[in-house]
Formats: C-alpha cells, structure tokens, sequence
C-alpha cells in the first residue's frame, strides 16, 4: 500500500481528513481530534472509495467510522502544469482543481492546498525543457515523501495525474486533453472527482493498464 489521504463527508464529526501510512495506521487526523485516531489501523484501505465506509482496528477491536468517505487519493508527487492566460496564471487540469493568480508559485500553491486539504507539502519549479511547450511546470510533493517514491511515480504522474489511466481529448478540439478512470462497469470517471463522464463529448486518446 501507499500514504493515503482520506476525506470524510462532513457531518459535524470534528475530523474531515485522515492521513494514512503505507502499513494502514492513521499518522494524522485535522482540523480535530488528530490524538483520538493517531496510529488506528484502517482494515479496509485497499478498495476503499467514495462513498464507503472506513473499518478499523482500535485496541484489537473493530469499529466503523460513521461519516461516509468523500474521496481517497494518494499523497504522492503531483506536477502540475502552469500556463499564462489573459495576465493570470492558471495551474491545474481540465478535469480537476485549478487556481489563478498574478504569480506562478501562488497559482501552484493554491491548487496544491485545494488537492491535500490541509496536509503540508512542498512545491518546486521543473526544468523548463520538461514543460512540453506549456509556461512551466511544478511539481507538488507531500511531506515524508522519499526520492525514490518520487522517482517511481514522476513519468506517471506527468502523463496520468491523480492515478487515471485514461488520456482524453474533447470531441471537436483536440488542444482540449483531459484524463480518467475506468468506473467498476468501463464507464469514463473524471481524474480528480472520480465524477461520471459524458461519453459523447470525450473520445479516448490513450489508455494504459491500471
């Protein structure tokens, strides 16, 4: 397994995130009661998605956490590309957060806090060469990440962000490119909210094996 983050519906629990180790166990739990859940193991992690339920060991017992989960994404390297447009710069995807300012690094950051809700991060330029003709290119890597975990998903994450396995371009505009998962039945979920796709409007570029 890999870190994880986990966000919760909110239903007033005090806890929305959980920060989860490669092994399971919670590292952090924010805005609150991160000393209730540190170090609980998550039982079923693997398979885990939007709107189910987390199940976990507490003192060698069993418990379920009430509040559905929000969402789960890996806390590995994210690079975001960056472009000029209309005098602000917009980082982010097509299909996923974005954010605009006046300056690079604080478009980056905002998208990155918008990403990893609260669980700290580090950003950097890449070499411009890398860009593939945008404005620039960054790269977003949460805290505790090792150089070989960010080797092993950099090509990844630059072709496929959020873990998609899906390359997409909109129907009648081929600069307009866009990325995806495969739903449980082969439907097109987006990238970043795993969200239903319309079929009709995207045609697949590329796929690879998950």
């Amino acid at each position: 397994m890999r870190k994880t983050l986990i966000e919760f519906h909110d239903r007033r629990q005090g806890f929305q995130y959980w920060a989860v180790d490669e092994h399971g166990k919670v590292t952090r739990s924010w805005p609150e009661h991160n000393h209730t859940w540190l170090g609980i193991e998550v039982t079923n992690l693997i398979g885990l998605k939007s709107g189910g339920v987390v199940e976990f060991l507490l003192d060698g017992h069993p418990g379920r956490v009430e509040s559905t989960v929000r969402s789960v994404k890996p806390l590995t390297p994210i690079d975001v590309p960056v472009s000029l447009i209309g005098g602000n710069y917009c980082a982010g995807f097509v299909q996923g957060p974005r954010a605009y300012s006046l300056q690079e690094r604080c478009a980056v950051k905002l998208v990155a806090e918008k990403i990893f809700a609260g669980y700290p991060f580090s950003i950097e330029r890449l070499d411009p060469q890398a860009t593939g003709g945008l404005d620039s290119k960054w790269r977003i890597t949460p805290e505790g990440c090792d150089m070989s975990e960010i080797s092993r998903t950099r090509q990844a994450a630059i072709e496929y962000p959020y873990g998609s396995t899906v390359k997409l371009k909109y129907y009648n505009d081929d600069s307009c490119i866009g990325w995806a998962h495969r739903g449980d039945n082969g439907e097109l979920l987006s990238a970043y909210g795993r969200t239903p796709l319309d079929p009709d409007a995207w045609t697949v570029v590329e796929e690879r094996e998950d």
